[in-house]
């Protein structure tokens, strides 16, 4: 990769930093750039060798999005997306091509890319580094991240530590956060990379119901080349009852004919929540899946994990300004992310609660109604308000998600 892993050694600190930051995904990469160009000393730490891997999700962003953040590099990206399809339960297929141009991600490099602008803006980046704990001072509070590497474990010294260490937050949990998850809030995903997977240039698909995947739903999202990302997500509540993410995907690969191209397999889980209540405490914030900075309808978390990281990175530069790192002072992490999407968080996570009490029937018969509908005339809050046409609540929530 562009950026040099640093020689930094834990046993011989010189002093420590004022933020560590724990996993290097997007947004940990984001807190670490925006806390150093802020004129923080920041590390930025990665259990892995080789940060950016294995890819757990489907790799699906909106440009204008990514370009919110940082300016896309063409190396990242595997395809341009200009449209969805969504398929009911008993195979009625509705065009969508008013959601803006995306991007198919090629998440190894888009990764690396990260960490490169990381370290670009000042941060130190030490990969193959394991947090296993926080070291606290004799007056309670956080002094340092225990880190093993390579088999050695040493103290870095700090006064922030941004926990952006995924779904399963150690970090959360070290600092006192309550971080539990209903089972219904949670996901088990499974994805195979394909080969010669026949799709339509430019347009992700979306397979919906009940038999394909109880509490989520199937995608195809094409890379290129005859590539794509073909995967699923299953509510952990259903998979107890109904067979595992793996079983899913299977079954579904074998209804569309593309067994024995597969090349690469990945599993994870993914939350489908709203944030957490607490995303601070003493000298720690969360940030990304660890905080539950998902859109709970998609459980796409790279644009709101990049954003929350970099808030919690800017936040944690300005404590540090003003010498006080008490959660009162890194509340403010928490206030500005519910003003920028913390609200339409909780909005997205009322409608998928909707959502999954739907039952196949109604999304088989709203497909109908809006079959042969011209793509460009066809757009998500068409379709949400048709189905939830009896429901003003909701159909308040569905306009401030699409209109704000």
């Amino acid at each position: 990769m562009g950026c040099q892993m640093t020689s930094y050694s834990c046993a011989d600190p010189k002093g420590g930093f004022d933020v560590v930051v724990v996993g290097a995904g997007p947004a940990g990469s984001m807190a670490a750039k925006h806390a150093a160009a802020n004129g923080a000393e920041v590390l930025l730490l990665d259990r892995k060798r080789d940060p950016g891997t294995p890819v757990r999700c489907g790799e699906g962003v909106s440009a204008a999005g990514l370009a919110q953040y940082v300016d896309p590099q063409p190396e990242w990206i595997s395809a341009g997306i200009k449209g969805a399809r969504l398929v009911s339960p008993s195979g009625v297929a509705v065009e969508i091509g008013t959601l803006g141009a995306g991007y198919v991600l090629e998440r190894k490099l888009f990764d690396r890319g990260l960490i490169e602008l990381a370290a670009k803006a000042g941060a130190r980046v030490l990969s193959e580094a394991n947090a296993v704990g926080l070291r606290r001072g004799s007056d309670g509070r956080i002094a340092g991240v225990r880190v093993v590497r390579r088999g050695s474990e040493s103290v870095v010294p700090c006064k922030i530590v941004i926990g952006a260490d995924g779904v399963d937050s150690r970090v959360g949990r070290w600092a006192g956060i309550r971080t539990d998850l209903r089972l219904a809030d949670m996901e088990s995903c499974a994805q195979y990379l394909i080969a010669d997977c026949e799709t339509e240039k430019g347009f992700c698909e979306f397979f919906l119901g009940r038999d394909v995947s109880p509490g989520g739903y199937a995608w195809i999202f094409p890379k290129g080349d005859g590539l794509a990302n073909v995967g699923l997500g299953v509510s952990v509540k259903e998979a107890r009852r109904r067979g595992s993410a793996i079983e899913h995907l299977d079954r579904f690969m074998e209804r569309l004919g593309l067994s024995g191209k597969m090349l690469g397999f990945t599993v994870g889980g993914v939350p489908v929540s709203h944030t957490l209540d607490t995303i601070v405490a003493d000298s720690v914030m969360l940030a990304g899946d660890a905080a539950r900075q998902v859109n709970p309808m998609t459980g796409g978390g790279i644009l709101t994990g990049m954003l929350g990281g970099q808030l919690a990175g800017e936040t944690a530069a300005e404590a540090i300004r003003e010498g006080e790192v008490s959660a009162r002072v890194l509340g403010r992490y928490s206030e500005r992310w519910h003003e920028r999407a913390g609200k339409t968080n909780k909005r997205w996570y009322r409608i998928k609660e909707a959502v999954g009490r739907l039952p196949d029937s109604t999304l088989d018969e709203t497909a109908r109604v809006f079959e042969g509908t011209d793509a460009a005339d066809l757009t998500l809050f068409k379709i949400f308000a048709r189905i939830f046409r009896r429901n003003p609540k909701l159909i308040w929530d569905i306009r401030h998600v699409f209109m704000g």
